[in-house]
């Protein structure tokens, strides 16, 4: 993940239980940042210059700011925290859980959950579509795409795509492509 504010990029892993940053001027490893075990995706929220990490089987995230690159807390959430996407127009952090089907939806001026949003069975991937206000949540044991509204948080709609959807892509109006690969389709 890029932090576009300090130019730093930082990299997780499955089994490293850390985040380390990695400065884009040097190439140099400037932190090793503790998180929970498991780290499965890591999401940046410029407004708040802070970085979010899913701990899979810690089953929470961790949140850092990104400025300092210290811990500011531990969020605990359902069943193995899989992905994430940031929604600039309500500054809220969206992470899906896989095993338990739902989107956990994080305010970031306190950092907490404010409300959980039931998604689908196996939760995979998120992506937030900036024009309409909207997250779509591919769910890979369901085949199909739950679409919730970023300003109610609630379901508006369900999208049949079969064959197990795990990914999902966001291209921002700044022509900034983010990885995820596509949601397959039928």
């Amino acid at each position: 993940m890029y932090n576009s504010i300090t130019n730093v990029v930082y990299v997780g892993g499955e089994y490293g239980d850390c985040l380390l940053a990695i400065d884009g001027p040097t190439s140099q490893k400037i932190a090793r940042i503790p998180t929970g075990s498991g780290v499965r995706d890591i999401c940046f929220n410029p407004a708040g210059n802070k970085l979010y990490s899913a701990n899979q089987s810690s089953q929470n995230v961790t949140v850092i700011d990104g400025a300092t690159n210290q811990v500011i807390t531990n969020v605990p959430l359902g069943c193995y925290p899989a992905a994430f996407c940031y929604n600039a127009h309500d500054d809220r952090v969206y992470c899906a859980s896989n095993s338990s089907g739902d989107v956990a939806v994080i305010d970031c001026a306190g950092d907490s959950v404010v409300v959980t949003v039931l998604a689908g069975n196996g939760s995979r991937a998120l992506c937030y579509n900036q024009t309409d206000n909207k997250v779509y949540c591919a769910n890979e044991l369901q085949d199909d795409v739950t679409v919730i509204d970023g300003a109610t948080n609630q379901v508006v709609a369900t999208v049949r795509t079969g064959a197990c959807p795990i990914a999902s892509a966001t291209i921002r109006p700044t022509t900034e492509y983010t990885r995820r690969t596509t949601i397959a389709a039928t």
